[in-house]
């Protein structure tokens, strides 16, 4: 089991030596280590051992590992001796992936006690510090209300996951100076949590789409199953390279030769629909969870239509991408009915050149110099970053910034990037 300590648990400057004195002298707590950790069922030592609003968390003792299961089945055809076409199946089935639920519950009990109480439903965020009567395992401080921990987070392993797709492609070996290679993919990615950032609404795609939390709650928990994060509906990817061949004329005229000949292009294009958006309240409505929970809460605006439309950012002052007008807040002590990840973000369109000249430094061709000028994402094209799906944000559905990649030379670029190089080949 983990416990999370924190300085300001402990007056607020620990020393290093002592992490539970403070250098300021405005209180210590008691050093609890070397902790010998409770066998079950054995009595816990609240007090004495610094259990103080304080967030645990632990493994289920059913944790398994995870298994998945792939499939591929392709067909394959030749044309003439330089063109490969491809189409197949792709999938996977994975189960038993890693999933997280609240060890110390809001009670249906205590959830409807808390909706009757209106001093706990004026403070939704503080049930568990203010209201521990109301959770399933109340430990509280002797003579105090105060609660000995807030949370505690369970690791588990209850998630699952699908992958289906259509894949095809063209390959083009060189021939004249030419090659290329398409490949188009259409697929559908299901899950009820893409990894632990996205189960514990760290993060919702590698593009920064913040979502909501898992959903633990028994009877709600079918709205965690959704697109995964990650799912891109179609994707069109093409890549080539051509050489400007020396043709026959040119071999006796060196001007001509060396100024027309030696020229490369070669590059990257992909397009693609966009990664699902998350949408989540913004703040804990439901009475199921609050702010002290190890992850926090997946409470979930209303929405009247599950069509939502969509609208050129490029278009309104605000850069507005969906309708929000379809989204309410939902009533206090309920979740809404947005399930996980039902419509998608803008997509991507971008294309990276590279143009090369080669100078030869000896008659065989074999040392040359190469100037190579790159362009990342060369037609500068906008690829915007998901919108915001916080419902109270007062920016919900607008979008505020292009994707920025995690990897400064990841694609897509932000926008035009180029840089020139030299190479020697010897």
């Amino acid at each position: 089991m983990l416990f999370d300590y924190g300085a300001t648990d402990f007056g607020g400057s620990p020393a290093f030596a002592n992490p539970f004195a403070d250098v300021a002298g405005n209180g210590s707590e008691p050093n609890v280590f070397p902790y010998a950790t409770p066998k079950p069922g054995a009595a816990i030592n609240w007090a004495g051992d610094g259990y103080y609003e304080l967030t645990l968390n632990a493994f289920s003792p059913n944790y398994v590992p995870p298994y998945t299961y792939n499939f591929n089945l392709n067909i394959q055809r030749q044309f003439g001796s330089h063109y490969l076409a491809q189409i197949g199946y792709v999938g996977s089935l994975s189960h038993r992936l890693p999933t997280w639920n609240e060890g110390d519950p809001i009670t249906p009990a205590g959830q409807a006690g808390c909706l009757a109480n209106p001093s706990c439903a004026g403070l939704p965020a503080y049930v568990h510090l203010f209201f521990p009567q109301y959770t399933a395992q109340p430990a509280t401080v002797p003579g105090s209300s105060a609660p000995w921990y807030l949370s505690a987070g369970v690791q588990d392993s209850e998630g699952s996951s699908n992958y289906n797709s259509l894949q095809a492609s063209l390959i083009k070996a060189m021939d004249h100076g030419l090659q290329f290679s398409l490949a188009y993919t259409y697929s559908h990615a299901l899950d009820d949590g893409s990894g632990y950032e996205s189960t514990t609404g760290s993060g919702s795609s590698a593009y920064g789409n913040y979502g909501r939390e898992r959903n633990y709650v028994p009877s709600y928990e079918y709205l965690n199953y959704g697109s995964s994060d990650f799912d891109a509906r179609q994707r069109l990817a093409a890549t080539y390279v051509y050489s400007l061949p020396a043709v026959g004329f040119l071999k006796d005229n060196t001007i001509l030769r060396e100024t027309l000949s030696g020229w490369g292009l070669s590059g990257i294009t992909a397009l693609q629909t966009g990664f699902p958006i998350g949408i989540s309240t913004g703040s804990d409505r439901s009475l199921w969870c609050d702010s002290g929970s190890k992850f926090g809460c997946a409470d979930n605006p209303n929405t009247s239509s599950f069509n939502i439309a969509r609208y050129n950012p490029r278009s309104t002052s605000t850069h507005q991408y969906f309708d929000t007008t379809p989204f309410s807040i939902e009533p206090i002590g309920t979740f809404g009915n947005t399930g996980r990840n039902f419509f998608h973000g803008p997509g991507f369109n971008y294309t990276n050149l590279s143009i090369t000249k080669n100078f030869p430094l000896t008659p065989d061709g074999a040392r040359y110099v190469q100037l190579r000028m790159e362009g990342f994402n060369v037609f500068n094209h906008a690829n915007f970053a998901p919108p915001s799906g916080i419902f109270q944000s007062p920016t919900f559905g607008q979008v505020t910034s292009v994707v920025q990649s995690a990897e400064g030379n990841g694609d897509p670029s932000p926008g035009r990037a180029v840089q020139v190089a030299g190479k020697v080949y010897f």
